[in-house]
């Protein structure tokens, strides 16, 4: 949280700055991987160590939902043990749900985040709130 805390205060051209560098840090980890944007990138000729600033990503195609369902083990990154991962899906609101895999770890960062925005607008950890969200498990909804 001290990330979060400390970077609230940063002017644009530090929060550019650091966003292009986790980009590409992404990017790159992707390319070595991830087996369909290693693919990728080499079918378009795609460097990530040349990405300077976020609208180099219009050199990618949209990610879609059917590219997703269509690709989803390919989707997954490779250095990435399967007890790591989580299977998430989206609510289905604007019709077919989607799954998708995540890192089991980062349920911690989303609470950082929901935390230091609650904390910005006087809410705090030790009151009591609720928190309305949709889940679909593998073998249906639960």
């Amino acid at each position: 949280m001290a990330l979060l805390t400390e970077s609230q205060f940063w002017d644009e051209d530090r929060i550019k700055e650091y966003e292009v560098m986790q980009l590409r840090r992404m990017l790159q980890h992707c390319a070595s991987q991830v087996p369909y944007y290693r693919r990728l990138f080499h079918r378009i000729g795609f460097d990530p160590a040349l990405v300077r600033q976020v609208s180099d990503l219009t050199a990618l195609p949209t990610l879609d939902k059917e590219t997703v369902r269509l690709n989803l083990q390919d989707l997954l990154a490779e250095n990435i043990p399967a007890s790591k991962r989580v299977y998430y899906t989206t609510g289905g609101t604007m019709g077919k749900t989607l799954g998708f895999w995540g890192l089991r770890e980062a349920g911690w960062r989303e609470r950082a985040f929901m935390e230091t925005q609650w904390m910005r607008v006087g809410f705090h950890r030790d009151r009591l709130r609720a928190m309305l969200k949709g889940k679909e498990s593998l073998f249906g909804f639960c």
